[in-house]
């Protein structure tokens, strides 16, 4: 089944052309929107990880050594193993 050529589809029913209120929005070549590249709420809660991560990583060594539940050394245990560098 063949579609006309003026309404933005290709034959497998794909868009080809967008329509003007889509277009009014689309990024122009050489246009940046957001140069960081992340937005201010990901760079707070970075922030707030990396302020947290010795403590947090204290906390789990801790939990391996002393808990006494042996699923809980276990896991933590899991867990320095799979994020040692």
């Amino acid at each position: 089944m063949s579609r006309r050529a003026f309404d933005g589809r290709d034959e497998r029913g794909r868009t080809t052309a967008l329509p003007p209120a889509l277009r009014a929005y689309m990024f122009r070549k050489g246009e940046v929107h957001n140069p960081a590249g992340k937005g201010d709420e990901y760079g707070r809660c970075l922030r707030l990880c990396r302020e947290a991560s010795f403590s947090a990583a204290e906390e789990i060594i801790r939990l391996s050594k002393e808990s006494d539940d042996e699923r809980v050394r276990f896991m933590a245990a899991t867990w320095i193993y799979v994020r040692l560098p």
